[in-house]
């Protein structure tokens, strides 16, 4: 009897042993937690005067200078600081705005409120190819400039051709069109390149008959590694009028302002949640903008 009690002592022994190792557990880690909790408590600081960068608004210039262009235009604004309440930044109008040429003239290009712009017909200050241009802005004592020189060469679509795939079939209505294009790039110069297809169409509406235009495409290109090779395309859209529709075809020769502002905001994804911030191209001195040049030709297509 002694032997069995002593056999049945040991399990209940163990077990209590047991249950005063867990509780002793049990305790160590809640102190465990208690010191690891006021030992961040006291690296945790409560920050409430934070020093925000003080980022002062910049001038912002935009103009692109062409010889087939009516209008010299230049658009002044100022930029938008990230930590700032404005709203809204519209055009400046009390600047002073001026253009000149390399040979000397100048002009002084007034604000037009119609245009919201700086605005000079070319009939009174002519843009020539080859030559150097500089617009010049005073805003509040602070000067901003940009150059820029006229491209020579105006460069021709040597073919542009369309197809007729057939009629829409998704509810929009029209026919379905393929257009194709082709032109030489010069050999021994470096050029940029801006091609814009659009349809033109219209429409009677309350009496009124309303110009539709429409893009199709537009794509820009360097001759880098492709100098006196030709340039091909197409691209392709659904016509929405069911009348004739005529389709205009824009090449631009530009310069490498034009060109490196254009193909940014070309591929830039604003709307795109995801996409990633990237700098913006800036050419002008004293303050922010692009002040570039191009040529153009356009050649016309009538479709039914």
């Amino acid at each position: 009897m002694l032997i069995s009690n002593k056999l049945h002592c040991f399990p209940l022994f163990h077990l209590f042993l047991g249950t005063l190792n867990f509780n002793c557990m049990k305790r160590i880690y809640f102190l465990g937690l208690l010191w690891m909790s006021i030992t961040f408590m006291a690296c945790e600081k409560i920050v409430t005067d934070v020093e925000v960068p003080i980022i002062e608004s910049q001038v912002v210039v935009f103009s692109f200078l062409s010889p087939e262009d009516k209008w010299i235009k230049v658009e002044v604004t100022k930029s938008k600081p990230v930590f700032t309440r404005t709203v809204n930044v519209g055009a400046v109008k009390n600047a002073s705005v001026t253009i000149a040429n390399d040979g000397g003239q100048s002009a002084t290009i007034p604000f037009v409120d119609s245009m919201n712009a700086y605005v000079l017909p070319t009939l009174l200050f002519p843009i020539e190819p080859g030559r150097v241009y500089t617009v010049e802005v005073m805003v509040d004592g602070k000067k901003v400039s940009g150059s820029c020189i006229i491209p020579v060469d105006k460069i021709g679509l040597g073919e542009l051709r369309y197809k007729k795939l057939g009629d829409s079939s998704n509810g929009y209505g029209g026919p379905y069109f393929k257009y194709a294009y082709q032109w030489m790039d010069p050999a021994g110069t470096q050029n940029y390149y801006r091609l814009a297809i659009e349809q033109q169409y219209t429409y009677i509406s309350n009496l009124d008959t309303v110009l539709v235009k429409k893009d199709v495409c537009s794509s820009i290109w360097t001759d880098q590694n492709k100098q006196g090779n030709y340039f091909t395309g197409v691209c392709d859209d659904y016509n929405y009028s069911s009348d004739e529709t005529t389709v205009k075809a824009y090449l631009l020769n530009t310069d490498i302002h034009y060109y490196e502002y254009h193909i940014r905001r070309l591929n830039y994804f604003g709307e795109n949640p995801f996409s990633e911030p990237f700098k913006q191209y800036n050419s002008v001195n004293g303050g922010l903008g692009v002040v570039g040049a191009f040529r153009r030709t356009e050649r016309t297509l009538v479709v039914q």
